[in-house]
């Protein structure tokens, strides 16, 4: 499967350059309302100085937790592996990443995303702006860039994501023939898990809508089946409320996770349908193992 942060980077990647989650978001200025506050970040984001806004006697946010006249950081976090991340790098990381997720996104929400004052997301989205990571239209949205999608397209087949997809394509069909439901396959970098393909169900009502999803590995089916790879897990509501889903993941070498779900509504999910489901994704887990060359053991 090779490194864990490639998956992760081509599990955004995958869905953002071959195809929304919408972020809520405040009025972080707060002074005139809604419409003062949209002002404002047109006229940060415009290139043209005679959209800057006049000076008045309002006193805009203070960045302070700005790092931009310091050359090191004096503040830092801890990844899932134990390993420091310098602040001013982890912020960029994270606004990366929403733009990623959200398939595009204003500023506002950018900020307010990752924590951080319009000023500091502004100024580190200009640097992934003119490293090409990100590209904002006439509109003020950012958006994937240039520089993201030459190196995803570089990956070609390499991309480990790209032959994971392949190689399950034909179990999420089967299983979704034979669960009635849809079914779908996740990777994890061990801080969330993205949806990267599914099979949908032939219902009239099925689940929808779940490629290129970001979910929590806290409460949902998912998380807790990566947690504990051969044992299947079921859900209701965790992300969606009235539908449920049942995971198994596959333990892959060199990877945070691999999971297999199949999800659809909470009310056709009664006890020996649910069985079933369990006994038909243990058995599409063990056949896609073994097509991986990885060992596959079922939970007790």
């Amino acid at each position: 499967m090779g490194d864990r942060h490639v998956v992760a980077v081509c599990a955004a990647m995958f869905y953002v350059v071959n195809s929304q989650h919408v972020l809520s978001s405040h009025d972080i200025f707060a002074v005139d309302g809604r419409r003062d506050s949209e002002r404002r970040e047109a006229a940060m984001t415009s290139t043209d100085p005679t959209d800057r806004p006049e000076r008045t006697d309002h006193v805009e946010p203070l960045d302070t937790d700005s790092d931009a006249d310091i050359d090191i950081d004096t503040d830092s976090d801890t990844d899932t592996r134990g390993h420091t991340v310098p602040r001013s790098i982890r912020r960029v990381l994270d606004l990366l990443e929403v733009v990623l997720a959200t398939r595009g996104c204003s500023l506002t929400n950018a900020a307010d995303a990752c924590g951080l004052t319009p000023t500091t997301a502004l100024r580190h989205l200009r640097a992934l702006e003119t490293r090409g990571y990100v590209e904002r239209d006439r509109s003020g949205t950012y958006t994937v860039g240039p520089t993201m999608r030459r190196l995803t397209a570089a990956l070609g087949d390499d991309d480990p994501v790209r032959r994971l997809v392949a190689a399950a394509r034909p179990h999420l069909d089967e299983l979704a023939a034979t669960t009635g439901e849809s079914a779908y396959l996740a990777v994890s970098d061990g801080r969330i898990a993205t949806y990267v393909a599914t099979a949908e169900s032939r219902r009239a009502i099925r689940h929808v809508g779940w490629v290129g999803q970001n979910v929590t590995l806290d409460g949902t089916a998912v998380g807790a089946a990566l947690a504990s790879p051969g044992a299947c897990v079921t859900r209701t509501g965790a992300v969606e409320s009235d539908i449920t889903a049942i995971s198994v993941a596959i333990d892959v070498p060199d990877a945070n996770g691999v999971a297999l779900s199949v999800i659809g509504p909470a009310h056709r999910f009664d006890d020996a349908t649910r069985e079933a489901h369990e006994q038909a994704l243990l058995r599409s887990a063990a056949t896609l193992a073994r097509l991986l060359g990885v060992r596959h053991e079922v939970a007790s």
